[in-house]
């Protein structure tokens, strides 16, 4: 019996590669939202003492967290490159043209965003 099942080893590298990034994402989704929620405490922690226990903590909590999810969700809904990223764009385009064919062969700015 082989560990990878009857798979080849390709098709296992490829099926590990896919969990290993799941498990990754997950883990930088899981680290933010630890993170988020720490920021948010300390906040109810310092409003608590200004407002002299007179909040309750749950829904002063959930208010903040309400007002954060706000505000970095607002915004434009549209990603744009920033001076780096046009000048790392630039020399892409550049690195990916064929000479002897005349042909570019890089992505254009909006399908590198679906990476």
């Amino acid at each position: 019996m082989r560990s990878r099942g009857i798979l080849p080893q390709e098709g296992f590298d490829i099926k590990m590669q896919k969990i290993g990034a799941e498990a990754k994402d997950t883990l930088g989704a899981e680290i933010a939202m630890r993170d988020i929620d720490n920021i948010a405490t300390k906040i109810t922690n310092s409003y608590k003492k200004v407002a002299i226990d007179k909040v309750v903590p749950g829904e002063a909590k959930n208010t903040i967290l309400k007002e954060m999810n706000d505000v970095l969700m607002s915004g434009i809904g549209t990603r744009e490159l920033n001076p780096l990223g046009k000048k790392l764009y630039s020399a892409y385009k550049k690195a990916s043209f064929d000479p002897v064919s005349k042909k570019a062969t890089h992505k254009s700015e909006q399908a590198l965003w679906k990476i």
